[in-house]
């Protein structure tokens, strides 16, 4: 996947700390050992920001495609979804066919364009926002199946049943 995304950092996270820890003598010195103290203090604030990778105005625009979905659909009723965020926002079942809509499983082909339709036709809505507008064809077939989406930066939710107004 290129550009490697926010979560791919923490696979390296245990085998550097595993080495990390190979190389310390069994005793530390005990300046080594303020000096490491106030290392990690310092790495503390960055580690706190850094912890929340969904920022700004795309955490605004998840949020607002959530409540979009949760107003238009029941409860249990499943979302298909290439924004994994905007079920979980809406507090709905994402499409079992579609939990991992990575660009890896859509590249390779192991979740197609007939698997997405397919789950789409169960589910109260489909959000396509990434990974799913690289699909041939299938942003033309859910408009001729459910009309025009409601579209919020970018995002394009396609509802079962268009929301009343």
């Amino acid at each position: 996947n290129r550009p490697l995304l926010h979560h791919h950092l923490v696979v390296l996270a245990w085998p550097l700390a595993l080495l990390a820890a190979s190389t310390l003598p069994a005793r530390l010195p005990p300046r080594a050992i303020v000096v490491a103290a106030l290392a990690a203090l310092l790495l503390v604030p960055w580690a706190a920001r850094g912890r929340d990778t969904v920022e700004g105005t795309e955490s605004a625009r998840l949020r607002t495609a959530a409540v979009i979905v949760e107003r238009a659909t029941d409860p249990g009723e499943p979302v298909v979804s290439d924004l994994p965020l905007v079920p979980l926002l809406a507090d709905r079942p994402a499409a079992a066919a579609t939990v991992d809509p990575s660009a890896v499983r859509i590249g390779t082909g192991s979740l197609d364009r007939a698997q997405i339709l397919a789950a789409s036709e169960g589910a109260g809505a489909t959000v396509v926002g990434r990974s799913f507008e690289h699909v041939p064809g299938l942003v033309e077939e859910l408009e001729r199946r459910y009309g025009a989406p409601e579209i919020v930066g970018g995002i394009r939710i396609y509802l079962a049943e268009p929301a009343a107004a």
